[in-house]
């Protein structure tokens, strides 16, 4: 799954809205998050029971924690990729410098409210449990 993953999340620099991420969100909490509607969410407790999230507090801030640490991890690869391409191909470094910085950006911006409440919109579709979507993309 993590490559999976890592392969959305590479295609997200090109693009960076909060319907891309809630597919990342979607993909990493699939089983441990769920949408009954009208702004009720659920989590899975470590017992196995699902508990009501409210204002969606424990998905928010596993998204400010998981999610974004998820892209610091991409920053990182690709930041070593530039750095240990040591100048040899121009153009692969450029776009290692390139990749790196928006994942560092997505990071940042994955630590701010607003878009996170804005994904977590998007992610509804996703998570909703009287809905045949799964997200699957």
């Amino acid at each position: 799954m993590q490559t999976e993953v890592n392969r959305i999340i590479d295609r997200c620099s090109s693009n960076i809205t909060a319907y891309d991420i809630s597919i990342i969100v979607h993909r990493v909490f699939k089983d441990k998050y769920r949408y009954k509607g009208k702004s009720n969410w659920e989590y899975l407790d470590e017992s196995g029971v699902w508990l009501q999230d409210k204002s969606s507090t424990k998905l928010r801030n596993d998204i400010k924690s998981n999610i974004s640490n998820l892209f610091l991890q991409r920053y990182l690869y690709w930041y070593d990729q530039c750095v240990n391409n040591g100048g040899t191909d121009i153009n692969e470094n450029i776009q290692s410098h390139m990749m790196a910085n928006k994942m560092l950006k997505i990071s940042l911006k994955l630590k701010t409210n607003n878009f996170i409440s804005t994904v977590i919109k998007e992610a509804k579709a996703f998570f909703d449990i009287y809905n045949e979507n799964d997200g699957n993309q």
